[in-house]
């Protein structure tokens, strides 16, 4: 995930799961956060490989992305490192 056509992918396939309840888009990190229900993480990820895109779960101490805080919900949070070319470009 590396630019804004990728991000409108995401934000698409994403944005439409009742699991999901916000996306956070850092592309100059080429990270990726998501705000979801408890146990939705397996289902995220299946959805960003539908897409040509490999998610890997970012470490638990990896920086968040350096946007406005939210109040955490009482779901979980993900963030997912892109990287860099992780589908083929047409």
């Amino acid at each position: 995930m590396d630019c804004p056509t990728e991000e409108t992918l995401i934000r698409k396939k994403l944005g439409g799961m009742q699991q999901v309840s916000a996306l956070e888009f850092n592309l100059m990190q080429r990270m990726l956060t998501v705000e979801h229900v408890p146990g939705a993480q397996p289902a995220i990820e299946s959805a960003i490989r539908t897409l040509g895109m490999t998610p890997e779960a970012a470490a638990a101490d990896a920086p968040a992305t350096p946007s406005r805080r939210r109040p955490r919900s009482r779901g979980g949070r993900s963030r997912w490192p892109a990287s860099p070319r992780s589908h083929p470009r047409p």
